[in-house]
């Protein structure tokens, strides 16, 4: 009788029945087995149940069931081996993300004798396929600061766990130059500002005087930004915005002063 080293109600009880004219006895060898009955004058039943294993070594005990008439040497011997826990769980590679995954994900492959649990951040999604595989994907992370947690498994009968940390990059936008610029009347030069961004960016001007050109990009680019001679008698200024279309919330705004 081969048995799993976790059993549940059903299957820890086994009931045995007994053919015998005349008294018989049952002792068992291992104090996980538990008998219901030490024999009896005639025939009958008996039933096995059996502890679960918590130790990672197989285990084997035996059950005699003896014929106590002096007359006949018989016997019965059922041999019990239960299988020892199993908590294992590994990742062949290191969990990094990068800001936006774009559907990357990672396998951690795990042997569990008993139910699964899994601890994880919020940003971390953790799908159990029931083959022993766990795939692991990320939310993008949306924000200048990078990000990191510990994916942790345990069972519900042991101590043991297994923790994987996880990382995911921040999300890059900045520009080069300054946060201000002062411009002669007559500007006669295009002004350049490099982008560095892990996604989608816009730039526009709020006036008509400032133009801004690309007005859209993706990843790392550069904007130029070329203003018209004033020929008013008094300075003016304009604002170009950088914004981030994945987080609105970064942005930059840079402030161009021209001189009358």
């Amino acid at each position: 009788l081969e048995l799993k080293p976790i059993l549940d109600s059903n299957e820890k009880i086994y009931d045995i029945t007994v053919n015998s004219s005349g008294a018989w006895s049952v002792t068992k060898d291992a104090s996980w087995v538990t008998l219901s009955s030490s024999g009896s004058n005639k025939g009958g039943n008996f039933t096995i149940s059996i502890d679960n294993n918590l130790s990672s070594t197989k285990r084997t005990a035996q059950i005699v069931v003896k014929n106590e008439d002096l007359t006949k040497d018989n016997k019965v011997t059922l041999r019990i081996e239960q299988k020892g826990f199993v908590f294992d769980a590994s990742c062949y590679y290191d969990i990094k993300f990068d800001a936006l995954p774009s559907g990357k994900s990672y396998k951690i492959n795990y042997e569990s004798s008993a139910d699964l649990k899994i601890t994880k951040p919020s940003w971390l999604k953790c799908d159990d396929n029931g083959d022993g595989v766990i795939i692991v994907t990320a939310e993008d992370n949306i924000n200048n600061a990078p990000r990191s947690g510990s994916i942790e498994l345990s069972n519900s009968y042991t101590s043991d766990t297994k923790s994987f940390n996880v990382s995911q990059k921040e999300y890059e936008f900045s520009h080069s130059g300054s946060d201000s610029y002062s411009l002669e009347s007559k500007s006669n030069s295009d002004i350049y500002i490099d982008i560095t961004s892990t996604g989608s960016w816009s730039a526009s001007s709020d006036a008509s005087w400032l133009r801004v050109s690309p007005k859209r990009g993706k990843g790392n680019g550069t904007i130029t930004v070329f203003a018209e001679e004033n020929t008013e008698k008094q300075s003016r200024s304009s604002t170009v915005s950088i914004i981030c279309k994945d987080n609105s919330d970064m942005k930059y705004q840079i402030v161009f002063n021209q001189k009358a």
